[in-house]
């Protein structure tokens, strides 16, 4: 029982985790198209938000084909997945740190020009950022030998649960209070 809580809590926190930084881009920029009235570029973001998870999922198909082909090198497969997912970790904390700035620049740039396509980048760019290190890291997980794959995907399954549970509550609770906090 102990030996597959681990596999489990890690998935259930990197899939968690992970989907929250995506969501926390979804609603600033969301948030900030509210504060500026321009509720109509929404369906923009929602679109670069399924390109995005589209785009996740085929780079995780490619992620596993590239890991079968190399089977017989799987340490330096696992290796590099692990140095790609340090540099991707480095990045999100230079991300995090202007990521406001970030936000609001290209929201008003999307604004103003009236393309809803800068929106649809911003937003996907930023689900295939997450997107990519959810699959890093859950390729560190399928290929390490001594986790078994079931609480892998329960994990998975309840991280999205969860995810899908606080995404309602946040926005039936904190939407409007979490306006007024970020975009002073």
């Amino acid at each position: 029982m102990i030996e597959s809580l681990s596999p489990y809590l890690s998935s259930f926190f990197i899939l968690f985790r992970e989907g929250f930084e995506a969501l926390l881009i979804c609603v600033l920029v969301f948030t900030y198209l509210d504060k500026m009235n321009a509720r109509h570029q929404r369906p923009a973001v929602i679109w670069g938000l399924i390109a995005g998870v589209i785009v996740s999922l085929l780079t995780a198909l490619a992620v596993k084909k590239i890991a079968a082909v190399t089977h017989a090198h799987e340490e330096l497969f696992e290796g590099s997945v692990m140095i790609i997912a340090s540099g991707m970790l480095a990045y999100v904390a230079y991300f995090s740190h202007t990521a406001k700035k970030h936000v609001e620049g290209q929201v008003d740039k999307a604004i103003a020009t009236g393309n809803p396509f800068l929106l649809s980048l911003t937003v996907f760019f930023a689900i295939i950022r997450e997107g990519f290190e959810i699959v890093l890291f859950y390729a560190a997980l399928f290929t390490s030998t001594i986790y078994s794959t079931l609480p892998v995907i329960a994990g998975a399954l309840s991280g999205i649960l969860a995810l899908t549970s606080y995404c309602r509550s946040f926005e039936r609770n904190f939407s409007s209070s979490f306006c007024l906090f970020w975009f002073k």
